[in-house]
């Protein structure tokens, strides 16, 4: 577990496609993101779940000894996922390992790959990529904490696509199994994982 990278679980997004709250939605008995945030408990002593309020509902995840964990709301509201990453970011000084909530078959080896490949590279963002579909998935990488004057230039010029945020910084990519990237965005999903696990 490292200690000097603090984990971030983005719950904030709209799940606009999936019909209600799909952070709620129940997978192996507990809420969707208990799974992902059980991958990165196992890399990160402090996790922060970020919300769109204050006042979002959440069920606390479970209990992962010698990890411990915090709210933090979004400063500024409709900034999509990178509006999260900024307000955690600029309440602390260590790099962010940053995971969507909705990527519940994330395995702590993948996310262990990605800190490693980090530890060897002077990029300021390292992400995961697919190995099969080629797919981009910023929503699960490291943001180094130099991120964080650029970040609040680029959301201060109105800026909030992700993808367009991390092709203008220095990227570096990590293969992952394709399974591991696994997006629930829509009920069909959640089915089809169900019936897969």
């Amino acid at each position: 577990m490292d200690n000097t990278i603090e984990g971030v679980l983005l719950l904030g997004g709209r799940s606009t496609r999936f019909g209600s709250d799909k952070m709620t939605a129940v997978l192996d008995q507990g809420p969707l993101y208990h799974a992902a945030y059980g991958a990165l408990s196992s890399v990160c002593s402090r996790i922060h779940l970020s919300l769109a309020r204050p006042d979002a509902d959440s069920v606390p995840p479970p209990d992962v000894p010698g990890c411990t964990w915090g709210v933090v709301a979004d400063v500024v509201a409709d900034q999509g996922p990178l509006g999260g990453i900024h307000a955690v970011m600029r309440g602390r000084k260590a790099d962010l390992l940053v995971v969507a909530g909705d990527l519940p078959a994330l395995r702590p080896a993948s996310l262990a790959r990605i800190l490693r490949m980090a530890s060897e590279s002077d990029a300021a963002f390292v992400g995961a990529c697919a190995r099969g579909s080629r797919r981009k998935q910023p929503l699960c990488g490291l943001w180094r904490r130099v991120l964080l004057e650029e970040l609040t230039s680029y959301l201060a010029a109105g800026g909030r696509s992700v993808f367009g945020f991390v092709e203008q910084i220095p990227a570096e990519w990590v293969d992952l199994e394709d399974a591991d990237l696994t997006n629930i965005n829509r009920p069909g999903d959640l089915d089809l994982l169900t019936r897969m696990s």
